[in-house]
């Protein structure tokens, strides 16, 4: 039985992308929109392009995921064509391509890679002018920047006294969610908890954005959302060194 979630009857496959190293398969799909079916940490994947029932790039039926005993799950993409893309991972989701982007460039982070595609919608490599490029070209770093930054460096930096790295950075992120307001500067933005200041409730987090930067959050640890905008109190920094600075300057 087809899953609700991937109802794509008569949407038209643009493109399939594998990267063998992280696993990600990426189907990109048009209707009402584009569309991005990911399936990360791909197990099998399988498909045949015989057209037994005549060219088509239109999708007759999706079904599954249907869950396996090791713990993955398969997904079946059964073209008009008569061929079918059989694919077996640990997640698939669908995710909506801004309209922007759609025919644009895009760069992602899944595992320890970073993925890029460089195609229009209907699979034709893109021409893309300076500006466009140097854009593209920032944020791919910025991409590698936030996912190179661990609890353990710094831009190779010393941490600052009375901070500390944490070794699990879920508790504090997981609070930093429930705290913040919708109207917070960090409302909606994806965030890594990187270390908290020992004689304080001061936890220091990475932004993801075009630029990455560094927020020094005073949590209040009051487990649910705050009502106030400027809480929790946060200060950013556009570098590693701008936070380093302020950290020794508070510490004399």
């Amino acid at each position: 039985m087809a899953d609700s979630t991937f109802a794509l009857h008569d949407a038209t496959l643009l493109r399939l992308a594998f990267t063998w190293e992280s696993r990600c398969l990426r189907a990109t799909i048009q209707r009402n929109g584009t569309w991005s079916l990911i399936a990360t940490r791909v197990t099998a994947f399988s498909t045949s392009a015989r057209h037994a029932w005549g060219p088509s790039v239109s999708i007759n039926e999706v079904r599954g995921p249907v869950s396996l005993d090791d713990g993955t799950a398969r997904l079946e993409i059964e073209m008009q064509s008569g061929d079918t893309i059989v694919v077996e991972a640990e997640r698939f989701e669908l995710r909506r391509v801004d309209p922007a982007d759609a025919d644009r460039l895009d760069a992602w982070v899944d595992g320890a890679s970073v993925q890029i595609i460089a195609v229009s919608s209907f699979g034709d490599p893109m021409d893309c002018g300076g500006h466009e490029a140097r854009r593209f070209a920032e944020h791919i770093l910025a991409l590698v920047a936030f996912d190179d930054i661990t609890p353990q460096m710094i831009g190779g930096a010393p941490w600052p006294a009375g901070w500390q790295p944490v070794a699990d950075p879920a508790p504090l992120e997981a609070e930093l969610a429930r705290e913040l307001p919708i109207d917070h500067v960090l409302a909606g933005k994806r965030v890594r908890a990187l270390a908290r200041r020992g004689d304080s409730d001061d936890a220091l987090f990475l932004i993801d954005e075009s630029q990455p930067a560094l927020a020094v959050v005073h949590l209040t640890w009051s487990g649910r959302r705050e009502q106030a905008a400027e809480w929790p109190a946060t200060q950013l920094f556009g570098s590693v060194d701008a936070f380093v600075r302020a950290a020794l300057a508070e510490s004399v």
